[in-house]
């Protein structure tokens, strides 16, 4: 029986390519809304990444 290769490993992609949709993102925000809009979507963003994250890390474990 022959094994299958690994998967590559794609963490480091994913990483950067959600750096640049968030920077995107927080673009769009701030031609809408202005840099108050964009300083309060930054804002929940870090909240809901701080809050929800370590609790799915802590249920995986």
């Amino acid at each position: 029986m022959s094994e299958r290769p690994s998967a590559p490993n794609f963490t480091n992609a994913f990483i950067c390519m959600a750096g640049v949709l968030l920077f995107c993102a927080l673009v769009t925000v701030f031609v809408f809304y202005g840099i108050l809009g964009a300083a309060a979507f930054a804002y929940l963003t870090d909240r809901l990444v701080i809050q929800k994250v370590p609790e799915k890390i802590r249920k995986r474990a």
